[in-house]
């Protein structure tokens, strides 16, 4: 990664939040770090965070509450779980929930880095796709735009009967002799 973004960290292990936090700073993330969800819920500010790394278990609100809620107020951030429970019901909720990963305590701080990594490839992914769906509906409109264009200047160029039953190619085709021969009949006029 080469931008560096501001994380949240919540656990309610003092420990755990002190090492993480020393560990992610390091790294030149600026952290704020909180050891309650409630905590974390009052101080927390849509768009100031990238990220937010947050332990399941946790007194009070759980992480996947707090997650879910941080959500809500922020729909752009990165929700990685912690714990050192992993219980499959606990996952597969999370993943569901928006949560991006999680992780199993203990862990080291290179595997966080490694979703951050991940997580931030993703974001660049999506925002390439973001990107590119504009730009397909923008052809869309161009599109629409031209065949409109063409379908008021056809009469111009293609007299046809329309109750005819020659296909649209038989009809260019003899547009196209008539034409022809218009032209041919006009150079014919000039020449001396």
């Amino acid at each position: 990664m080469n931008k560096i973004f501001e994380i949240l960290v919540v656990d309610d292990d003092r420990s755990i939040l002190e090492v993480l936090k020393i560990g992610i700073a390091e790294k030149g993330f600026k952290v704020d770090a909180y050891e309650s969800a409630e905590e974390a819920l009052k101080n927390f500010q849509g768009g100031r965070y990238r990220y937010a790394l947050i332990d399941i278990k946790l007194q009070g609100m759980d992480g996947l509450e707090l997650s879910q809620e941080i959500i809500k107020l922020d729909q752009n951030i990165v929700v990685i779980l912690m714990t050192g429970y992993p219980d499959i019901r606990n996952v597969v909720e999370a993943l569901r929930s928006r949560v991006f990963d999680y992780l199993i305590k203990p862990f080291r701080l290179s595997q966080l880095f490694a979703v951050l990594d991940k997580a931030e490839q993703n974001i660049q992914i999506n925002a390439e796709n973001l990107l590119l769906k504009k730009y397909v509906a923008q052809l869309k409109n161009e599109n629409q735009e031209l065949k409109s264009k063409i379908k008021k200047l056809t009469p111009m160029f293609f007299k046809y009967n329309e109750n005819s039953q020659t296909s649209p190619k038989e009809r260019a085709v003899d547009s196209y002799k008539k034409n022809q021969e218009n032209f041919d009949l006009s150079t014919e006029d000039e020449v001396f």
